[in-house]
């Protein structure tokens, strides 16, 4: 029933009247919410009552509740430190999302978001997230909001409905995330040198410093010139290479902990990359025992994907480059390298690690060689058959 609050009268303080809508939720106990009008107050009711007896009742209450708030308690849940650093990781980077009630979610928030994670956050100096990344992170905000809907905060999960074909989207590389050999060199002087970079997030002035670091020079060289992931550059040990063959055995990556090994991103990524001259001459200076890290790190204990990336990204500012290069562009220029230079797609797939070709097909289409010079071409031959000698349309 609904109720006028005060029953008689003037409310005091000079308040509005109010009305609220009382009802039974599923629990049995009493719920209310309060109205400016006895007409929204009603049909409010109504909608709660009839929600209860559908089965699909959420506490209005409930629904405030923001994403962040929610990635929060689910950060709580991990008990492996590294878990809770990885979750914390989609916390950091919510952007928009963070204040979005979950009641008010919706798949436009969901594909917007998705959209600034790979065109470049603004709260991380601009920086993209690599698509392995981006589909990292939808899958942990999923996570987050399935658990709402198990917990009977919502109805339905906008986060599945946006992942829906989003692996097509998200594919393509842009031309400005693949490094040329021009920026590379730069990169790698920068590493060697070190320096000190200043930017701005947000209005706030931060700076980056970069001692000299010669193995990240190493791991730039590394990563350019045979396309391994980064987990696959740390990963990778002296008796994996074999000097004889001229080639490299891809067999483990180093994700998350310097020492710690974690399983390959795919079955396919076992596999065997050829060197050049240039590098197995690299690779034989750098070396140290067969069981030891080709790439040392700073304490001589060896790298792991986290310190590689941040030290590229301090590397990138103090070689000052605007574009958008992370570590991974490293991968992207070997493979738009083999593909210029005629290499078959199927091979560039099987030296990339890709467990399809399909993926490769997505990735870099764009890149194939006449990709734009082919297309020229079919629309000059269209123009010209649409016009007459006067260069006017011809009328059809």
């Amino acid at each position: 029933m609904v109720q006028r609050r005060p029953r008689t009268g003037k409310p005091k303080n000079g308040k509005p009247v109010a009305w609220v809508a009382r009802w039974y939720g599923p629990d049995g106990e009493t719920k209310s919410l309060s109205f400016h009008s006895r007409k929204d107050a009603k049909l409010h009711e109504d909608k709660m009552k009839a929600d209860v007896a559908k089965g699909v009742y959420v506490n209005p209450q409930d629904l405030e509740t923001t994403i962040k708030e929610l990635a929060e308690q689910w950060m709580e849940q991990a008990v492996a430190r590294g878990t809770r650093s990885n979750r914390k990781s989609l916390i950091d980077n919510l952007g928009a999302l963070a204040n979005v009630p979950i009641g008010g979610l919706r798949k436009s928030h969901v594909t917007s978001w998705i959209a600034t994670l790979r065109r470049g956050r603004p709260w991380a100096d601009n920086q993209p997230y690599a698509d392995s990344t981006i589909s990292l992170r939808v899958g942990q905000l999923s996570t987050v909001v399935q658990q709402a809907v198990d917990d009977d905060l919502i109805v339905k999960n906008p986060v599945k409905l946006a992942r829906k074909g989003m692996a097509n989207k998200l594919k393509s590389v842009q031309e400005r995330q693949v490094p040329t050999p021009v920026q590379i060199n730069m990169l790698i002087d920068a590493a060697r040198r070190g320096g000190v970079a200043t930017y701005t997030v947000n209005g706030v002035e931060k700076e980056d410093r970069l001692p000299p670091s010669e193995w990240l020079a190493r791991c730039i060289i590394l990563a350019s010139e045979t396309g391994l992931r980064i987990g696959e550059v740390a990963g990778l040990e002296g008796h994996d290479i074999d000097f004889d063959r001229m080639r490299i055995h891809v067999a483990r990556q180093c994700p998350h902990k310097v020492g710690v090994d974690g399983p390959l991103k795919n079955a396919s990524s076992d596999r065997y990359v050829p060197i050049s001259r240039e590098l197995a001459r690299d690779l034989k200076r750098w070396m140290r025992e067969p069981q030891d890290r080709v790439i040392a790190g700073a304490r001589g204990d060896g790298v792991s994907s986290p310190v590689i990336s941040a030290s590229m990204t301090a590397a990138r500012r103090v070689a000052g480059i605007e574009a958008p290069i992370s570590m991974h562009g490293m991968r992207h220029a070997y493979a738009t390298a083999l593909l210029s230079g005629g290499q078959p797609l199927h091979a560039v797939s099987a030296l990339l690690g890709h467990d399809e070709i399909a993926t490769t097909d997505r990735i870099y289409s764009h890149f194939l060689p006449g990709h734009l010079e082919g297309s020229r071409a079919a629309i000059g031959a269209l123009a010209g058959s649409l016009r007459d000698g006067r260069g006017c349309l011809r009328v059809v």
